[in-house]
């Protein structure tokens, strides 16, 4: 049976998640134009104040109102297209929004300041694709971390939800299993038994055997027959997932502890830091500066590994210990680059401004770097718990569907056989009888009462398993030659559940039918097992004409996705192979 709701999901490869939570529309957020706003700030003083030494108050103003045009870009985006197309990654988009920000946000500051009397330098080629790296490189740190934020905070609310979903299946199950049979039975005992009072009334009254005789065919053929087909068609109610919505108020925080030496990404770190790092270089000392980027993030890198290897790999720490000692560590591994940009030649302005960034792109690569593998960690931890509660809300939702599916089929086989047999009975005596005799309406009657006791009965008939399976054998001796093996595992539980047994039965009889009929099979067998504690398998192997396996509408593979909690048809080494799993309560 398929399960309604969460399907289950496969963890993704480094690149494929990269490119998601670049993509995702979530990523532009309030939260988003904090960091840009706050970054951008610390980016416009070490480049506009400390390198052109200019401190007047103006820049405040300048910079403030350079934040107009890419919070504008970015809130037309979110509003006129993220929040009006379907909900898929757009990496690209989201890129080139980012991109255009930074450098609407670069050539404002520019225009401002050159409207206010602060900076005549007109480098707007160098302000349109230095903006653009800076938008791109905050976008990225930013995306990479809020993916993971957003992840584990919707892996929160699906544990939680499905937490209380499995609660409320195991308490809910027995009521509803006994609703629906006593509904089974109601709905036969209203549509059919006035029909047999009003007959046998009749019958008791003026022994009018025509008249007895219309509404015997009436009830058959406007009572029985569409109660059975409206049994027939009618599906389970799975349990429904709850509605998630009110979970909207989970907190998303970091594990209260981790291992930190896991969390310190060295390459991320480097690249994040080489992405706004390096750009300066180039700009400053060009073709040279590429080179020195290199060394630096060399540098940046090897002292950053140095320093977390002194770090116990199993500890794990409290977050705002392992915060601290994560900034403590890249802040050791940015002072040491700035070290070795002591050693080349340049203004003390330029040093000033490099040390600056390097400092600050040191110790924010690494944080939100640690903070970002810790999350993913731990929505690991709870993707992998949701994924048990799947499997086990899924094997409940089968095992209520095997229940309700044995209460109709029972009700199918009651109304088929003992009511509708009795009826029929019924009318063949009065169409053959010459004159209604006392002896006559006595025999009808016993059919009557006959047809209603069955329908007041419970319908909980146990299956003899074993004598089931001797005949299924017994009714094809001579067609098809059928092997039964069950084990004894298997045996034992099919013993203790009833309705297990039934449906086992069920998938045998239409099995071994299917393979007879539809590809004249003349060597069959059954193998039972229970794999697992509360798993029963079941395989089927016929030597008959291959089966057509994109063919799995019919009556058969309805009934096989209505109680199986998974099951499949293959063709192998001239073999038709019919596998299913059931579920089972012991």
């Amino acid at each position: 049976m398929k399960l309604v709701g969460f399907q289950k999901k496969r963890f993704e490869g480094t690149s494929a998640r990269t490119l998601r939570h670049l993509g995702s529309p979530d990523a532009y957020s309030i939260q988003l134009l904090v960091f840009f706003v706050y970054t951008l700030v610390v980016i416009s003083f070490l480049t506009d104040s400390i390198l052109l030494q200019s401190f007047n108050p103006l820049w405040i103003l300048v910079s403030g109102a350079g934040f107009l045009p890419p919070i504008t870009i970015g809130f037309a985006y979110k509003l006129l297209f993220l929040n009006r197309a379907t909900l898929k990654s757009r990496p690209i988009w989201n890129l080139v929004v980012a991109g255009l920000a930074g450098s609407a946000r670069n050539l404002s500051v520019g225009l401002f300041a050159m409207w206010a009397g602060l900076d005549n330098s007109q480098l707007w080629l160098f302000r349109f694709f230095g903006g653009m790296v800076v938008g791109l490189a905050i976008y990225i740190i930013w995306s990479l971390s809020q993916g993971a934020t957003t992840e584990y905070t919707s892996s929160l609310r699906k544990y939680s939800a499905l937490q209380s979903e499995l609660a409320v299946t195991r308490e809910e199950m027995p009521e509803l299993l006994s609703e629906v049979n006593e509904k089974l039975q109601q709905r036969a005992q209203i549509s059919v038994l006035p029909q047999l009072d009003a007959i046998a009334s009749v019958l008791g009254e003026n022994r009018s055997g025509e008249v007895a005789l219309g509404q015997l065919r009436s009830t058959m053929a406007n009572e029985i027959r569409p109660l059975m087909d409206e049994i027939a068609a009618e599906a389970p109610r799975p349990f429904k997932e709850r509605n998630i919505e009110q979970l909207r108020k989970v907190r998303t925080t970091l594990p209260s502890r981790y291992k930190l030496y896991e969390s310190i990404s060295i390459v991320g770190a480097a690249f994040t830091q080489s992405i706004g790092f390096g750009f300066w270089l180039t700009f400053f000392f060009a073709g040279k500066g590429l080179i020195i980027t290199g060394l630096e993030i060399t540098i940046y890198g090897v002292s950053l590994w140095a320093f977390k290897q002194l770090i116990p790999k199993e500890r794990e720490f409290k977050k705002i210990r392992a915060t601290i000692l994560t900034i403590l560590m890249g802040a050791a591994a940015s002072i040491l680059t700035v070290v070795y940009l002591a050693t080349i030649e340049t203004t003390p302005l330029i040093y000033w401004v490099l040390t600056g960034i390097s400092i600050f792109s040191g110790i924010l690569a690494p944080v939100i770097l640690a903070h970002t593998r810790a999350r993913i960690k731990r929505q690991q931890e709870i993707e992998t718990k949701i994924s048990r509660e799947l499997n086990s809300l899924a094997k409940e939702n089968s095992i209520f569907a095997q229940r309700v599916w044995v209460f109709r089929k029972r009700w199918l086989l009651l109304l088929h056989g003992t009511v509708q047999s009795a009826l029929t009975a019924a009318i063949s005596r009065l169409q053959s009888a010459e004159e209604i005799d006392e002896v006559t309406v006595q025999q009808v009657k016993q059919d009557l009462r006959r047809a209603e006791a069955a329908i007041n009965s419970s319908s909980t008939e146990r299956l003899n398993f074993d004598q089931a399976m001797q005949e299924i054998k017994a009714v094809w001796n001579g067609i098809c030659n059928v092997e039964v093996e069950v084990s004894q595992r298997a045996q034992r539980a099919l013993l203790r559940n009833g309705d297990a047994a039934f449906c086992v039965n069920e998938i045998a009889k239409e099995a071994i039918s299917n393979a007879v009929r539809h590809g004249s099979a003349k060597n069959a067998t059954i193998e039972i097992d229970r794999v697992e504690d509360d798993l029963i398998h079941v395989q089927v192997v016929n030597d008959g004409i291959l089966a057509k396996i994109q063919e799995r509408q019919g009556i058969g593979s309805s009934m096989l996705d209505e109680i199986c909690l998974n099951w499949s048809l293959t063709n192998k080494a001239k073999r038709v192979y019919l596998t299913a799993e059931l579920p089972i309560q012991l």
